[in-house]
């Protein structure tokens, strides 16, 4: 019997699809990530102090999406910034935490961050960002809605 190097279906491989992961750890350094990355999960991690993820352009980037999810207690804030002036976050992140929910809105004209506080718990915190062509919709849940803030002046030149 002749042997193929084509992979089947029992193989494990066969159309399989591999997730990108991106850990943010161990760095203050700021971070970017490209739409390339888009559909990645980004694991939050300790860095030693606050750090900032930037976001590409939500402009000509629609559908490009990020997953973040919190892997081990953050010692240090870590910001979410989308392109200063002008890209914004619209959505919200609700609160799990008790029987009378509130949650963090994002207005879409204003909060160009979003802030994960330190402190923050290993699995606490879920959000998925994406663009819509103009701004970045996020929606997510938090533990505690204290640890994600809404705010204003990205660095994201």
């Amino acid at each position: 019997m002749a042997r193929s190097k084509v992979l089947n279906e029992s193989s494990g491989h066969h159309n399989a699809d591999y997730r990108q992961i991106i850990k943010i750890e161990d760095s203050t350094n700021d971070r970017a990530l490209l739409a390339q990355n888009s559909g990645a999960l980004v694991i939050l991690r300790a860095t030693g102090g606050a750090a900032d993820i930037q976001l590409p352009a939500a402009s000509g980037n629609e559908g490009v999406w990020y997953e973040f999810v919190i892997n081990e207690a953050l010692d240090g804030k870590i910001t979410i910034e989308a392109k200063d002036g002008t890209d914004f976050f619209v959505g919200e992140v609700s609160d799990v935490e008790t029987a009378t929910p509130s949650n963090v809105a994002f207005n879409g004209s204003s909060h160009d961050e979003l802030e994960v506080a330190s402190g923050a718990a290993v699995g606490h915190v879920h959000l998925v960002i994406t663009s819509d062509g103009d701004n970045w919709i996020v929606w997510g849940q938090a533990h505690d809605v204290s640890d994600v803030a809404a705010a204003a002046s990205s660095g994201n030149a």
